[in-house]
């Protein structure tokens, strides 16, 4: 059985998380998962990409939730968001991979896909916060 993510929505002073504090959250819940089997590496991979649309949709307010993980990183690479390329490109091939051709992951994918994905995340959410997004 594959553990299921649940994202903590209020602070524990009250009052509701930002989508930066959720996708955080959800995050470092995905980063907890066990990656030893094939369905929990597909889970960890449908998890990443349910936390970026989540941000994506929550933080900066995108319509994206039919869109792959190819799609995501291809708008993503567009004004006003210009992500590098590098940025999303392993990560959408290991998505893939896992989810759609039967591979099974390297254990280290886990991290270093976890840690593209909160980089990017961060990056767009610093630029919202300056104004240059």
């Amino acid at each position: 059985m594959v553990p299921t993510l649940q994202a903590h929505t209020t602070r524990a002073r009250g009052g509701p998380l930002t989508a930066l504090e959720t996708f955080d959250q959800r995050l470092a819940a995905l980063r907890a998962l066990p990656f030893d089997q094939q369905e929990e590496q597909i889970a960890y991979y449908d998890g990443l990409i349910t936390a970026l649309r989540s941000y994506l949709t929550e933080g900066l307010g995108l319509e994206i939730d039919e869109l792959t993980a190819r799609e995501l990183a291809q708008l993503l690479q567009k004004a006003p968001y210009e992500v590098p390329q590098s940025a999303l490109a392993q990560w959408v091939i290991h998505s893939e991979w896992v989810r759609f051709a039967d591979t099974w992951a390297e254990r280290a994918w886990q991290a270093e896909d976890a840690t593209s994905i909160y980089e990017v995340v961060h990056q767009l959410a610093s630029r919202k916060e300056d104004k240059s997004l």
